[in-house]
């Protein structure tokens, strides 16, 4: 049995909305099917992306603001593993849980399943904020 994995070597840069990012996640998915790819597989980390996007924050951002994308997140890569009838590997995406935060790595399925494996969050600590 043969799979063909192609791997994202992801451009992080400004977004202005999730709308934004899920057109270049499309985009790099878009690129692997037209190479035959069985797996697809992003970063690590590559959804601190989101933190770019500035709305009523202004400016100020921290890793604990990543998690509110989490149901966008895991729509987008359930509609496009099915779309492309690709297994992903969604790189890794910030949840919270019970007030905690997990490193966590997803992999979506074509059927439109999806697992999730986490691991406790190493971040700085909480005062501490990134300025943009």
């Amino acid at each position: 049995m043969k799979l063909r994995v192609s791997t994202v070597q992801y451009h992080l840069h400004a977004v202005r909305n999730f709308t934004e990012f899920a057109d270049q996640v499309e985009h790099y998915t878009k690129v692997a099917k037209e190479y035959r790819a069985d797996f697809l597989l992003f970063p690590e980390l590559f959804t601190t992306q989101l933190l770019t996007i500035q709305g009523d924050r202004a400016g100020r951002v921290s890793i604990e603001d990543v998690p509110r994308y989490t149901a966008e997140y895991e729509l987008l890569f359930q509609g496009i593993a099915q779309e492309y009838r690709m297994h992903i590997v969604g790189g890794t995406h910030i949840v919270r849980e019970n007030g905690h935060l997990y490193n966590t790595c997803y992999l979506f399925y074509p059927d439109g399943r999806f697992g999730k494996q986490k691991k406790a969050a190493h971040h700085p600590g909480r005062a501490q904020r990134v300025e943009y």
